[in-house]
């Protein structure tokens, strides 16, 4: 970070400056020097701009009408539905922070500190607001900020107007553009792309230059025509919008919403640091509107819409049907005659009188494309033809002025980005920070996209500027541009743009090509780590698993069961292991079928701790399978103790087979890891079998294996083991725990690698894996697993790709459900080689394994409504994301305290476990049950319940442990990190005790002193930041 030297103090003084209004011209031209008579023009201005145009009486014919879609009455039944707490909950995360408030100066981190406060009174507000047609001041008035652009300032038209909305109106537009958005695509052409959802301005951008590429080739003539729409966004006539809405089939109910967030509204300019007079707004989309972008495109579909029935358009090979327009926001036109140029005029015409939209035929460009033997088409309003390329503009609410340009001439385009980006990199030598650094580095992006289609015309036009910069050095291999002079010497090459020659290719394709292996080795190596954690954990609870094993009047209670698998699991780091073991415990008679089912379930649960050990980086992408497994047994558990239903379908599953006896299979991953394991650790997995079937003569013998048997000459023989700990007079324990530390150092370092490289390998793909989705998705997840025969090492191998963002939760849970059903091939290979006379108990007990699996997956995913364990996971993220040492009691609770206390309330007897499990499920369904009231039917409650606020901060929040702990680690001057930096210090509730209220008001004061000194260094801030800053500082 740079530091807050005079130098950017300067800046913002001079910003400051900057946006000051000396003098204006009136209407009549003459210059405007006095404050109040420059405030009067500047309001007068802005009062005539936003004030309607539109005539009752004019309106469109019926061709404009005919043939739109109408919204599905499923869509019109959700957009009238009244607001709730999870939509505002969600677009209030949605939202981004750190931008300046609007004029009741309440920033989003102040909604989102205190939402658990505000919620239910917000929502109040907001649906009684849309319920009686008027909403507060504060969702009415908007500052306008006006910013300085190119030409004549004295010139009102030459400030860009900027307004700012309050945090509460845009969070309620963002839950209502969130319903919109779902019925939008119905009714929204595809060929219009702006603000509609799954959509984006690059398909606009593809389709053009495909257009120009086909017609040049082919010598199609081709007329492209950018429509300008003047003042577009502010020129939305309100009447006429809602007309356009009822012809589109949305329901009043819905249309009425959005016009209450259209009444009465008005606006205040911020001029020359004060406010004026609020005036008025009666036309136009708002700015910040999460609305805006939506409304303006549905204002605009009747003419879309007109124009693509009735131009000829462009009949292309290759292409499906005609191609008539590529909109986003303002549209290009595709033209193939006079005749369409003037049937587009027309339409332009009818269109402009009826709505009052404008087109401004001055700026809109054409460009012609083919050699047109017979004359060029006239253009209306004296337009020219031009044959070089245009711009198309794709600027909108949050980036104005943003375009792109179309050259058919890759030198003239690259001549106009060289002169583009040359001055700012030249600006940027004067800053030896990291703002010259970023310039740069944009610079560096944009030419990226260049130089791989380069030519050496092209190559000398980049070398030859520079302004008298340095020049690359002959002997060097690979030359190097130095756009600036000065920049080669602040942080060497960082800060230069290098194109690469035919030898700089090769070496950079070399590069590319090595990030490969690395990644397959970085991929080996964190699979041998897996390999390796798991040994320790054996070494370090192997013996523990055994005795828990051997007691067969424990196993004989399901609930114990069921905790005794997880526990096992744990331990070993391995659910084939432990399903292993049960399998073998059936098949020497030591337990039946009917007590198996419950450890194989739990077995389900605790083989997913290991991809949640790694998995800090995306947490949410690994609790989705501790989630689906604890879901499972919750339902499946019950349902088994009473009917039996995975022994009946397992017991009919064996009847119906026939089975011979035979070898175990070997396990491919084994065979490709032991090289590299089998030097660290070796282990004798059948001293646990021993121990929990009952050989007493096992019980002293080490796990770590010190001979292995090797075939020599036909015969048999041992061999001394070689790895690490073969001769340590170590104990199991003391060499699991070693193993322990270096396998999880090696795992969390190659994890983090793996991110670093995938995403370097992966960011110039969009949208990596896409085919990857849905039942597809299970069959490749338990493919692989059966391959690797391990669905620990395939989740986890998992967690880096959806820690980068390749692949998100949603194509992960398929995968995952997939691989619960590779893995259970391990018991069923490994129960064929039991004796025959306990085969099928054996064969039997896998099935139970492999049908538990199914069940879960039939449960909870073919109904995308029931997936609950995408919904539970991105929670546990959320929570994690605000505190990280979240993952760690998750970890503790769900894997080792949660299944002790149920394990030791079964073991108390029944009459215990249900004595406490009832009032327990009692008050869960009385909290689940009135958190759907207070978020669908609050009047149905009393008052005491709408909201949590009346019980003590510890039951409603995890904020008070936060702040112990953060109290706790600060003082120890490691635990800086467990709070994300840009989470204010502020209590979640009202309800805290006497010590969270006294650090919130020393916070507040350590903000305001910390603004203070601020603000005399030189620094302007708006008023209405100060609470932000308060809590940004503390």
């Amino acid at each position: 970070m740079d530091a807050p030297t005079s130098f950017f103090f300067g800046l913002e003084k001079k910003n400051g400056q900057r946006r000051v209004i000396h003098s204006l011209l009136s209407g009549t031209g003459q210059e405007i020097t006095e404050p109040s008579q420059i405030r009067r023009r500047a309001v007068s201005f802005y009062s005539t701009l936003y004030a309607s145009e539109y005539e009752e009486g004019e309106t469109l014919s019926e061709g404009f009408w005919d043939g739109l879609p109408q919204v599905s009455e499923e869509a019109n039944s959700q957009l009238e539905g009244p607001l709730t707490i999870q939509e505002l909950q969600t677009a209030l995360q949605g939202m981004q922070g750190r931008r300046a408030p609007g004029i009741d100066g309440l920033s989003v981190e102040f909604y989102k500190a205190y939402w658990d406060v505000l919620s239910n009174d917000l929502l109040d507000v907001f649906n009684e607001s849309l319920a009686s047609g008027s909403m507060p001041v504060s969702c009415r008035r908007a500052v306008i900020t006006l910013l300085p652009k190119k030409g004549n300032l004295q010139d009102i038209k030459n400030w860009r107007p900027v307004s700012l909305l309050c945090v509460d109106y845009k969070l309620l537009s963002k839950a209502l553009a969130t319903r919109l958005g779902r019925a939008v695509e119905q009714v929204i052409h595809r060929d219009q792309t702006y603000c509609v959802p799954g959509r984006s301005m690059v398909d606009n951008v593809h389709l053009i230059r495909d257009v120009l590429e086909v017609s040049s080739s082919l010598d199609i003539n081709t007329g492209l025509i950018s429509l300008d729409q003047e003042k577009a966004f502010d020129r939305v006539e309100h009447s006429f919008l809602w007309k356009v809405m009822g012809k589109f089939g949305f329901s009043a109910g819905f249309i009425a919403k959005i016009m209450v967030l259209y009444n009465n509204i008005e606006s205040v300019l911020k001029f020359n640091g004060g406010l004026c007079a609020p005036f008025r707004v009666c036309r136009g989309v708002r700015q910040g509107c999460a609305l805006s972008g939506m409304l303006y495109a549905l204002s605009l579909e009747p003419l879309l819409s007109r124009i693509r029935s009735k131009l000829q358009g462009l009949f292309l090979p290759g292409f499906n049907g005609n191609l008539v327009l590529s909109a986003y926001a303002d549209d290009v036109v595709f033209v193939r005659d006079q005749t369409d140029i003037d049937v587009l005029v027309d339409i332009v015409r009818e269109f402009s009188s009826a709505s009052a939209a404008r087109v401004n035929w001055k700026k809109s460009e054409a460009l012609a494309v083919g050699e047109w033997s017979g004359g060029l088409p006239v253009l209306p309003q004296n337009m020219v033809w031009r044959k070089d390329g245009f711009k198309l503009d794709v600027s909108n609410g949050e980036t104005p002025g943003l375009t792109v340009a179309l050259c058919r001439s890759k030198t003239l385009c690259l001549q106009q980005l060289v002169d583009a980006v040359g001055p700012e990199l030249s600006d940027a030598q004067a800053l030896g920070s990291l703002l010259g650094l970023h310039s740069v580095r944009v610079a560096q992006r944009i030419l990226q996209l260049w130089s791989q289609i380069l030519c050496p015309e092209e190559k000398r036009l980049l070398r030859s500027y520079g302004q008298g910069g340095a020049r690359p050095d002959p002997a060097d291999p690979f030359p190097e541009i130095y756009l600036s002079p000065g920049l080669g010497e602040l942080t060497g090459p960082l800060l230069q743009i290098v194109l690469l020659e035919d030898g700089g290719r090769m070496a950079s394709a070399v590069v590319q090509l090595s990030k490969v292996p690395l990644l397959l080795v970085l991929l080996y190596v964190f699979v041998c780590s897996l390999d390796v954690l798991s040994s320790a954990f054996q070494l370090a609870g192997g013996r523990v698993a055994g005795d828990i094993f051997q007691d067969n009047g424990i196993l004989s209670n399901p609930v114990a069961g069921l905790v005794v698998g997880i526990l096992v699991t744990v331990l070993v780091q391995s659910s084939s292991t432990s399903t292993s073991i049960v399998v073998s415990l059936v098949s020497s008679g030591l337990l039946e079928v009917r007590s198996a089912i419950p450890i194989v379930m739990g077995s389900n649960i605790g083989t997913s701790v290991t991809n949640t050990i790694v998995a800090l980086i995306a947490f949410a992408g690994a609790t989705v399978h501790d989630c689906f497994n604890w879901l499972s047994v919750l339902v499946l558990l019950p349902l088994e103790a009473v009917s039996g239903l995975l022994e009946w379908l397992s017991e009919a599953a064996v009847s119906a087979l026939h089975f011979e006896t035979g070898e175990e299979a070997p396990e491919l991953l084994k065979v490709i890891t032991e090289p590299i394991t089998k030097l660290v650790i070796q282990l004798d997995q059948s001293v646990i079998m021993a121990i929990a079937t009952g050989d007493q003569s096992m019980r002293n013998k080490s796990l770590s294996n010190e001979t292995v048997l090797s075939n020599l000459s036909l015969s048999v023989q041992t061999e001394k083991c070689i790895h690490l700990f073969v001769d340590t007079s170590l104990s199991d324990l003391a060499v699991g725990l070693i193993l322990l530390a270096c396998s999880l150092l090696v795992l969390c370092s190659c994890l983090l690698l793996l991110v670093k490289v995938l995403n370097s390998v992966l960011k110039d793909f969009p949208y990596p894996l896409t085919w990857l989705a849905g039942y597809l998705a299970l069959l490749v997840g338990a493919g692989i697993t059966f391959v690797v025969q391990s669905s620990s090492v395939f989740t986890s191998t998992l967690t880096p790709l959806i820690g980068i963002g390749v692949i998100s939760i949603e194509r992960a849970y398929p995968l995952t459900l997939g691989s619960n059903l590779g893995t259970t091939t391990t018991a069923i290979l490994a129960s064929l080689a039991s004796p025959g006379d306990q085969l099928a108990a054996s064969v039997q007990v896998a099935l139970c394994h492999f049908f538990f699996n199914l069940l879960g997956i039939l449960l909870w995913y073919p109904v995308p409504a029931s997936r609950l364990p995408i919904r539970m996971a991105r929670a546990l993220g959320r929570c994690t994301a605000r505190y990280r040492w979240f993952a760690v009691l998750y970890l503790l609770l769900c894997f080792l305290l949660f299944p002790s206390l149920i394990f030791g309330l079964s073991m108390a007897g029944w009459r215990v476990m249900v004595g406490v499990a009832i009032p327990v499920a009692v008050a869960a369904v009385f909290v689940v049950m009135v958190n759907a009231l207070q978020a669908w039917k609050p009047s149905c409650l009393p008052a005491m319940l709408r909201n949590w606020g009346f019980l003590p901060g510890w039951m409603t929040s995890l904020q008070p442990l936060d702040d112990i702990i953060t109290k706790v680690t600060l003082s120890c001057r490691w635990g800086k990190g467990l709070r994300r930096n840009f989470s204010p210090k502020c209590p979640e509730s009202t309800t805290g005790g006497e010590e969270r209220r006294r650090g919130g008001e020393e916070g507040r004061r350590g903000g305001e002193e910390a603004w203070k000194e601020k603000h005399e260094a030189g620094e302007t801030q708006c008023n209405t930041d100060s609470l932000s800053y308060a809590e940004e500082y503390f």
